[in-house]
């Protein structure tokens, strides 16, 4: 009888990859990082590569901007690591907004966008996992999940019912589309919206659910949920909802599952500004300050906090900036001081 070594190499020698083999290698999941040193903060660096993603949450809440964010992160990551890696956006909603995508910093004319007309659920999966299947796609996000038609809805007229949507399709989908991401090195995003699933239901059950049957929800690897915050005028000044005029408003990020990263920062926000989009200092001097490389109250210093040294300007003198305006400023005049600051901050927020 062979043993186990001897059993696992012929599995390799098999399958012409090594699926098989002892012990649990220490690796650092890749990552796509978002704009928002916040949302990073949450997820350790950011969305995880080569696995599903679930973005959901009411209309208006920052799924599809969040996720045209990542593309053009990933743009910037697949041009630097892996030029013949590209973004594929599906507009199932058909609501892609170009001056929009543009503001967030996409390479729009780099972009390709699937934009279907009659087409099927099942033919949209199809093609997806073909686009996966070519290698030449590194992340795809599809807008949305819950406004895909099934091929049994497709055939039948409006006044006769269909059962289950999407749902059956969708589990073929996931266990097929699961291990080509990890061999393709490909990202896929899928977003969902929430409906009511309290009527007729027992109040045990959760008042709210996300279509797609559990399936989708046991493959992804990471699911937030959205909801839009606060509004805020020209000032960031926190205004009513019902405001006329608002300059931007909060978008809240809660990590309802996470398989990739400790699940101790669950909740967070961020700030959109609807004329210059995501409002990266500021989220970078909220998490710097938590994590002491700003210090103080009113009047504040950078510091390393591996040696507690403070930073000092070209002539020896310590920095000291009053107010957290001020520091905001200082950090966009000087891009210097911004790396080495963001620098520091990203080797805490990936937990090194």
């Amino acid at each position: 009888m062979a043993d186990l070594d001897t059993l696992f190499a012929e599995f390799n020698k098999q399958y012409k990859a090594k699926i098989a083999y002892k012990g649990i290698s220490d690796v650092k999941y890749p990552r796509i990082p978002f704009t928002s040193p916040r949302a990073n903060y949450m997820l350790y660096g950011g969305i995880p590569r080569n696995r599903m993603i679930e973005f959901f949450g009411d209309y208006s809440c920052g799924k599809t901007t969040t996720s045209l964010d990542l593309i053009a992160n990933a743009q910037k990551l697949f041009e630097l690591e892996e030029k013949d890696q590209h973004c594929v956006f599906i507009d199932a909603e058909h609501t892609l907004d170009y001056e929009w995508a543009k503001k967030l910093g996409v390479d729009v004319d780099n972009l390709y966008v699937l934009d279907p007309e009659e087409q099927s659920a099942e033919q949209i999966f199809e093609m997806v996992l073909a686009m996966v299947e070519s290698g030449k796609v590194g992340l795809i996000v599809l807008d949305s999940l819950a406004n895909l038609v099934s091929q049994q809805e497709c055939d039948k007229t409006m006044e006769e019912r269909t059962v289950g949507g999407i749902s059956a399709s969708l589990t073929v989908f996931c266990r097929k589309l699961c291990g080509l991401l990890k061999t393709h090195k490909c990202t896929f995003i899928g977003i969902n919206q929430i409906r009511c699933a309290g009527v007729g239901q027992a109040m045990s059950y959760a008042l709210y659910d996300t279509p797609g049957g559990k399936s989708w929800k046991l493959n992804c690897s990471v699911r937030l949920e959205f909801k839009q915050g606060d509004l805020f005028d020209e000032h960031g000044k926190n205004i009513p909802k019902n405001s006329e005029s608002p300059f931007g408003n909060e978008i809240k990020m809660h990590i309802k599952k996470t398989k990739i990263c400790k699940p101790n920062r669950r909740v967070g926000t961020y700030n959109l500004w609807y004329d210059k989009g995501i409002d990266k200092i500021s989220d970078l001097f909220d998490i710097a300050q938590k994590e002491g490389i700003i210090q103080g109250k009113g009047w504040y210093t950078f510091v390393d906090v591996e040696t507690g040294e403070v930073l000092a300007d070209e002539g020896g003198k310590e920095i000291k900036i009053n107010g957290k305006e001020s520091v905001i400023e200082f950090l966009n005049e000087n891009p210097i001081i911004l790396e080495e600051v963001e620098e520091k901050l990203n080797k805490i927020i990936a937990g090194e």
